[in-house]
């Protein structure tokens, strides 16, 4: 055992509290060898003296290297994390999720974007905060401040999509601060909006600061409460035309103001047309948002240039327009040759999974076909 390299363990919901997270604290002062450490501890009742020595002996893997951690945690056991943290030197992928973290505020997150500068090898960070219910303003804009500063990170993913207490203010320094992250990255996900804010919201600087990602291969954005308007549609289409290295794009759009007319959809379209590279591609649109049928077929015409394509995700959740021009849709995709899976839906309603399943069928689309039904 001591030469164990890696290690996973899931205890979620095990109700291990004191007595079973010591054990686990004194075994892994002994793993000294290992390099990859996977822990879900989420869902169980430790107290904040259980943390601390969990992350005592965390402190003696000198070699780890990977490191992801799920668990329940306040700010007093974000500071112990943190201090622990800048002490492995030889980490390069860290994920924390602290989605269940409720009482995490702005002096948790503030305390744990300090220690990034000092974490000299990482190259991929990973964080959830989407369900925190304290205001974490300050918090964020620390740790956007912080993050410009890790010049060797490649990868990035940040969840703040279901906090409820996020604003405008907020919302707008994230879309200005997304310019100043490390150039090259090559693989960035943005999760925010969520379904609390009080209006739509319009901050086409993101996608103006996305420009400065030159390097993306895999880009994800989340924007459920960003109100796509005309301009929005034509900075993003602009945005993505220069993003030519994305082999992997998901989009998932919509609030009650967007709208995506044939025109503007035109503009989208010219911008996939130009990521010949794409192999997989997620395009979800919510109930809310506005395309018209014309601009659907628009839409998929474009898509069946794409010929390295392998992987096709269309949702159009309750889209009366997707139904009527749903044969003229399957008819399109099913001269896209090169893909091995397909997902399209129009809505949950069982009447328009069948109607799909059977177009898909008729076309011999039927093999590659996944469920048809709305996810992220």
């Amino acid at each position: 055992m001591k030469t164990l390299a890696s290690l996973s363990l899931n205890l979620s919901g095990s109700y291990i509290g004191r007595a079973g997270l010591d054990p686990i604290s004194l075994a892994l002062s002994h793993l000294k060898s290992l390099t990859i450490l996977n822990l879900d501890l989420d869902e169980n009742e430790i107290s904040h003296d259980n943390f601390r020595f969990f992350f005592e002996n965390l402190s003696r893997l000198e070699l780890l290297a990977i490191f992801h951690l799920r668990c329940q945690l306040t700010n007093e056991d974000l500071a112990e994390l943190s201090s622990v943290l800048r002490t492995l030197k030889s980490l390069t992928i860290l994920k924390l999720d602290l989605s269940s973290s409720k009482n995490l505020d702005d002096v948790g997150i503030t305390n744990f974007s300090h220690i990034l500068k000092d974490l000299p090898l990482l190259e991929s960070l990973n964080l959830d905060f989407s369900y925190c219910d304290k205001k974490i303003k300050e918090g964020i804009k620390n740790l956007f401040d912080a993050l410009k500063y890790i010049k060797g990170l490649k990868r990035l993913k940040l969840d703040f999509s279901g906090l409820e207490k996020i604003g405008y203010e907020e919302l707008k320094y994230i879309s200005h601060a997304v310019g100043d992250l490390n150039p090259s990255l090559t693989h960035f996900e943005l999760l925010i909006g969520g379904t609390f804010m009080p209006r739509p919201i319009r901050l086409p600087s993101l996608f103006l600061s996305l420009k400065n990602l030159k390097y993306l291969t895999y880009l994800h954005l989340y924007l459920g409460e960003y109100a796509l308007k005309e301009k929005d549609v034509e900075i993003l289409s602009s945005t993505l035309m220069e993003l030519k290295m994305l082999t992997d794009l998901k989009l998932c759009l919509g609030s009650d103001n967007s709208e995506m007319k044939v025109e503007s959809m035109k503009n989208f379209c010219l911008a996939l047309k130009e990521l010949s590279s794409l192999t997989k591609l997620s395009l979800i649109f919510y109930e809310s948002f506005r395309i018209s049928g014309e601009a659907i077929v628009e839409l998929c015409t474009a898509i069946r240039t794409l010929k390295n394509l392998t992987y096709l995700v269309l949702c159009f959740r309750e889209s009366n327009e997707l139904r009527t021009v749903l044969e003229r849709v399957v008819d399109i995709l099913k001269d896209i040759k090169s893909l091995s899976m397909l997902n399209l839906s129009a809505g949950d309603h069982e009447d328009d999974a069948y109607k799909i399943y059977s177009l898909c069928k008729e076309v011999n689309l039927l093999p590659i076909l996944q469920a048809h039904r709305y996810y992220i």
